[in-house]
């Protein structure tokens, strides 16, 4: 059984993922409409469900993976007529353009790859399935869904009724029963593209293309539907109205696609990269400066489901990383090697000096053999050079440990501390045993030696009694796995800094103005550390104080569009159980107290900074244009009266 977890946009949580056949998983995204150059934007989405693709084909025996091109829509319809060239043109050129994009970023190409175009016979029979069943109309040309006649209507976005008609791309119109229907067919002129129908000559609406593509291509229902955060509403909302009410089961959502999952925007300075806001960034553009893999590490920088501010830094930092990945590569490539490795050399490098006592030690065996002793004092010279055989092989051992337990280090396991430890531990072992061989091989037996140092190691013991709390402490430190060489670790109000070694008496540890501090082991066993490192979120939790002339429309009306802010952020988790908290907490002695807890993915230092600025500036926005300001300490002096 297998261990996968995603988060599931429909339920805003962390879910294991069930397959509904394990032995094939049906996945699909939605991809480009193809009238322009693709941009990075694009892009994020066509990397990120790739490795996500390539994580389940590791996984799971057969993968069938589906990305669209939509190739008929209103705004390649505007670029041929600007252009003047036909459609068909337009959308073979971009398609060829933007596949070419995709393979220079590594992306594999989709196990199918529909174009709307190819699939309207399909959308003519699911429309006409809708319209039988009550859930569609034709009215003056156009056919539209009636968002009203299916009850699980925005269980995927979970907007309520206003914002589902403020949110919709879809104009008010007079031929509509509600503000909410949307298009699933409308009429084209003479000039604009278009097919016979039930209902006339005209085109489909954009979100009929994928309902019939993803049924025709994997069947209903599959595991997994993708795209851009974007396109939750109302596109993938729509999708599942049409596909659930037509085609499979309108009390269950969850009919159409099990799982759900969207990557966050890419942004330019915060604002969400797109062609209708001029700032986009062509893929074109940016591989002819630098290679496809730093392009693709760039867009994977951030966690998928969040933003990803897009800049010559995240560049530059992603070319750097690669670099050291390679050169780490290369360090290490003699390991996957047969022929002499590094590992082979760091050993016989280590075994040299051992290795230079074997000629003194077959001299010593050849005296013993020509000169003539005999007796006690023969018996003492054969049993010198026996413990000299054993103390150089014990000696070469224990010089082979290290290179060994660092050869583990790049393919195991093992932490830096416990590798340290471990071989430190291994190096004790091989000595104790060498050692015990060797007075065994002088007669000396090492029970009544134990015993007879019993009384000895007592008190050796009392006056060690620092040096073994702090090594127990140390062992306590690596089991428990509290912090490892790396991490950022805070003992609040004493220490902040990073985890330098965990030796067996202290650790070492880098605070922020670069000085080492070597800490006694039983000293951080016995306080609380706080490991920045194995942090899950990082939270804020503020109160802002409002004056008391706010009205209580007016604090409503901040609470409101605070928490709309932080949830609709890509900052910030989506998650039920960590949903932002904002409310009226306190009357206080000079205003209003709001507090405001939110949660962010543990992101660093800087980033974690950069999160609470925006939601600073944006709180500061949203007060004062809904008519608030905020209060400072105040003071209120009542005089009775005035002197004369």
């Amino acid at each position: 059984m297998h261990n996968l977890k995603i988060h599931n946009s429909f339920s805003g949580k962390k879910e294991d993922f069930i397959p509904l056949d394990n032995n094939h998983i049906k996945i699909y995204a939605c991809g480009p409409t193809v009238y322009n150059f693709a941009h990075i934007g694009n892009a994020r989405m066509a990397v990120v469900f790739d490795t996500f693709v390539r994580l389940l084909r590791h996984t799971y025996p057969k993968v069938t993976y589906v990305s669209n091109i939509t190739d008929i829509e209103d705004k390649i319809i505007t670029a041929a007529r600007e252009q003047k060239l036909p459609i068909s043109e337009i959308t073979t050129k971009y398609t060829q353009i933007y596949n070419s994009d995709m393979e220079t970023l590594g992306v594999n190409k989709p196990d199918h790859q529909p174009k709307a175009t190819e699939y309207i016979d399909e959308m003519v029979e699911l429309i006409q399935t809708l319209i039988s069943k009550g859930h569609a109309y034709e009215n003056d040309g156009h056919v539209l869904f009636h968002v009203l006649s299916y009850k699980q209507y925005g269980s995927l976005s979970k907007r309520n009724r206003d914002e589902q008609i403020a949110g919709s791309r879809v104009e008010v119109a007079p031929y509509k029963k509600d503000a909410a229907d949307f298009v699933l067919w409308k009429p084209s002129s003479d000039d604009q593209p278009g097919w016979d129908s039930p209902w006339g000559f005209g085109r489909p609406g954009w979100h009929t293309e994928c309902s019939a593509m993803s049924e025709k291509t994997l069947g209903l229902p599959f595991d997994i539907h993708g795209g851009g955060r974007d396109l939750v509403f109302p596109h993938h909302e729509n999708e599942i109205a049409q596909s659930c009410c037509a085609s499979a089961s309108t009390d269950d959502p969850t009919s159409y696609a099990k799982y759900w999952m969207h990557n966050g925007f890419v942004t330019v300075e915060g604002e969400k990269m797109s062609k209708s806001l001029n700032n986009i960034t062509l893929v074109k553009e940016l591989t002819d400066n630098y290679q496809g893999e730093v392009l693709r590490l760039a867009l994977l920088s951030s966690h998928y489901r969040q933003g990803l501010d897009w800049n010559e830094k995240i560049i530059y930092q992603a070319e750097k990383l690669l670099n050291k990945l390679y050169k780490i590569l290369e360090e290490n490539s003699e390991l996957l090697s047969n022929d002499n490795t590094k590992v082979d050399d760091e050993i016989l490098n280590a075994l040299k000096k051992p290795l230079g006592l074997v000629p003194i030690t077959v001299a010593l065996y050849i005296c013993t053999l020509i000169l003539p002793i005999s007796g006690i004092v023969g018996d003492i010279a054969t049993n010198i050079v026996r413990a000299f055989v054993i103390f150089t092989i014990f000696s070469a051992l224990s010089s082979a440990v290290k290179p060994i337990f660092e050869a583990l280090s790049t393919s195991s396991w093992l932490t830096a501390s416990m590798q340290m430890w471990l071989e430190r531990a291994s190096r004790f072992i091989v000595w104790v045993i060498g050692i015990a061989i060797i007075l065994d091989i002088f007669g000396i037996q090492i029970g009544p030696l134990v015993a007879g140092l019993g009384l000895f190691s007592v008190a050796v013991a009392l006056g060690a009694q620092d040096f073994f709390k702090n090594l127990i402490a140390g062992i306590l430190i690596i089991g428990e796995h509290r912090f490892q060489p790396g991490d950022r670790i805070e003992v609040i109000g004493e220490l902040h800094g990073i985890v330098e070694t965990i030796g067996f008496r202290s650790t070492v540890i880098r605070t922020f103005d670069t000085a080492p501090m070597a800490i006694p082991n039983k000293d951080l066993s016995d306080v609380k550390v706080i490991n920045h490192g194995e942090m899950v979120n990082r939270r804020i939790n503020w109160t802002i104080n409002l004056v008391y002339s706010t009205s209580i429309e007016e604090l409503e009306n901040i609470r409101s569009h605070i928490k709309e802010y932080i949830l609709k952020s890509n900052n910030f988790v989506s998650d039920p159980d960590l949903d932002p908290v904002v409310r009226v907490v306190e009357l206080g002695a000079s205003s209003i107290d709001v507090r405001i807890v939110a949660y962010a993915d543990p992101v660093g230092f800087a980033d974690f900074n950069r999160i609470k600025e925006e939601l600073i500036f944006n709180i500061m926005k949203i007060v004062k244009e809904d008519g608030s300001e905020f209060a400072y300490p105040s003071t209120s002096l009542y005089v009775e009266s005035m002197p004369s």
